[in-house]
């Protein structure tokens, strides 16, 4: 839910809101050094108890120390942490570009020569990190930065773990996102850098390929496959970048690269061809010698090897010289001119057929090169209105760039870079979604938040923003909705953890209204909500005693699912 800040926090002055997940981040300006920063603040929900609340203060300073003591040009720096009347907040440099995340959403999987780049300077962010006792433990594209100039900064430790200092979490705790976590992460092991080799062994092969390596449609599914099943390498890959891959995710911690310093060296030997001199041919590659082979098939036709012009002749003649003289030539009583016991109509039907077969071939071909042609054509007016959607997202034009990613998409709508484009389109549509919220345009919002649903309606990000503008103007039922929707998109996503607690909290305030009204079959309902959506929370447990000192007794002293006109309507997968 959207919570308003003050202008001010500790020194800072305070631009605009940025993002909002498990914390906010806002943009501001240091008065003293006349410089733009991001200050990270605390979000401390009202649920937690006193002990959650002080392992969450706790956990939030660990984060400032253990990127304040790490300088890496690869590793975001942080300038200062405070407390404003208990609004704790970390101030860092502001980072222009965006997140990894960003940049797989409106690109997809990114070329390898650049996938590469971007690995190598995590891979110096993060063996810097461990050589300094500093586990980041939430490795993934949402945590690394990429710079307008290509630079990267790893970002977010929130929950990094420090050698020098005992541990924070309990024992049986996990922390972490669940696409990205080690083996010995999921078991609530005891974790070294090695559980970070894992999880930027994801982030590569995320990167290179688009997708996640681990997926399902629950934690309980990813976490499952994380243990027990190995990924499937594409076969495209060459088989140096498919051992590197395999390593980093060995299940076994002993099995995998032991540095990320070993590991960097192997992506530096395939950027510059050491191992085996093998260049993995690029998707450009591949389209022009398609293209290459269709121009020889289309110059050579009526033309001689020499290059000039060919003397037109009848179809059948043609057929005959061209395709058919090899065996007419060892089987003299085939040739319809010397065919005993044929006459001149069956010859001259024979020939006739021939030229309507030869006809038709070559009617076809011509056919399969307009098509082939105008997808070419297609493609191309796809690409170009990609890059301008780009070029207009970077300048922070997204009005413009919602629209030209959507015509990109409507050019070329199953080819990738129409693909690519509907899920950019649904990222600019996000964004001007913000800006229209950051003004308290809650009408403006909503509009541009249905747009990017519309346009990627796997994006939990945009079906929570969705849910938060709807509750913000009143629409409970819609809210609860596109909260639902944020979950059933994506589970792992942070949107959908933050969309599960919004409806948790809508939910309790809803059985809570019903109940001091004596609607009792509806405050049954939506505790029941309540217990399903957060189980073994204290939210859940104060839902339990609702519905045990409820005036109404569940049918079978169960607590049914009770019909309610605030229930979540079903959404199909």
């Amino acid at each position: 839910m959207s919570v308003s800040s003050n202008n001010t926090l500790g020194k800072y002055r305070i631009v605009r809101e940025i993002a909002r997940s498990n914390d906010i981040v806002h943009e501001a300006i240091d008065p003293g050094m006349g410089r733009r920063v991001a200050i990270k603040e605390l979000l401390i929900p009202q649920h937690l108890s006193e002990s959650q609340r002080g392992e969450r203060i706790q956990r939030f300073y660990r984060e400032a120390k253990a990127a304040g003591t790490l300088a890496h040009p690869n590793i975001v720096t942080i300038y200062d942490v405070g407390n404003d009347k208990e609004r704790h907040y970390i101030a860092m440099e502001y980072l222009e570009g965006y997140s990894l995340r960003d940049v797989i959403r409106m690109r997809g999987a990114l070329p390898m020569a650049e996938s590469i780049e971007i690995a190598l300077q995590l891979c110096d962010a993060l063996g810097y990190a461990h050589a300094h006792g500093v586990v980041h433990r939430d490795v993934k594209p949402d945590n690394v930065h990429v710079l307008s100039g290509g630079g990267v900064k790893l970002t977010d430790f929130g929950i990094a773990a420090i050698a020098a200092e005992p541990s924070i979490t309990a024992q049986g705790q996990v922390f972490g996102t669940p696409s990205y976590m080690s083996p010995e992460q999921v078991a609530s092991n005891i974790v070294d850098h090695r559980s970070d080799i894992f999880s930027f062994g994801v982030l590569l092969y995320e990167v290179i390929t688009g997708r996640k390596p681990f997926f399902g449609d629950s934690v309980i599914t990813i976490t499952y496959n994380i243990m027990n099943t190995d990924p499937l390498i594409p076969s495209t890959l060459n088989a140096n970048m498919q051992n590197i891959i395999k390593r980093a995710l060995a299940k076994d911690p002993s099995m995998r690269y032991q540095t990320m310093q070993n590991l960097a060296a192997d992506l530096k030997a395939e950027k510059y061809g050491i191992v085996s001199g093998f260049v993995a041919p690029l998707r450009s590659d591949a389209r022009t010698q398609q293209t290459g082979s269709l121009n020889n098939r289309t110059s050579n036709m009526g033309m001689n090897p020499s290059g000039t012009q060919m003397s037109q002749s009848p179809p059948q003649t043609q057929m005959f010289t061209q395709g058919h003289s090899s065996r007419l030539a060892h089987h003299g009583d085939l040739d319809l001119g010397r065919a005993p016991g044929m006459t001149q109509g069956t010859r001259n039907a024979l020939a006739i057929a021939f030229g309507i077969f030869g006809i038709t071939a070559i009617a076809g071909v011509i056919v399969w090169i307009i098509l082939l042609l105008t997808a070419h054509t297609q493609s191309i007016q796809a690409r170009n209105l990609y890059n301008r959607g780009r070029a207009e997202f970077q300048a922070g034009q997204f009005n413009q760039a919602a629209r030209d990613y959507a015509l990109a998409h409507q050019a070329a709508p199953d080819s990738d870079i129409g693909k690519q484009a509907a899920q950019a389109q649904s990222t600019s549509d996000l964004k001007r979604g913000n800006q229209a919220a950051s003004t308290n345009n809650a009408s403006a919002a909503t509009s541009a938040y249905r747009a990017a649903v519309s346009a990627d309606p796997k994006s939990a990000a945009a079906f929570d923003s969705l849910g938060n503008s709807q509750a913000q103007s009143g629409d409970v039922t819609d809210a609860l909705a596109s909260w639902q929707n944020a979950m059933n998109a994506d589970r792992s996503s942070p949107y959908a953890v933050d969309a599960q607690h919004n409806a948790t909290q809508e939910y309790a305030n809803l059985a809570q209204q019903a109940d001091t009204k004596g609607d009792h079959s509806t405050a049954l309902a939506d505790w029941q909500h309540v217990i399903e959506l957060s189980p073994g929370t204290p939210e859940a447990q104060r839902a339990q005693d609702g519905i045990n000192g409820s005036t109404i007794t569940p049918a079978n002293g169960n607590n049914p699912m009770l019909s309610s006109p605030n229930a979540i309507p079903s959404i199909p997968n």
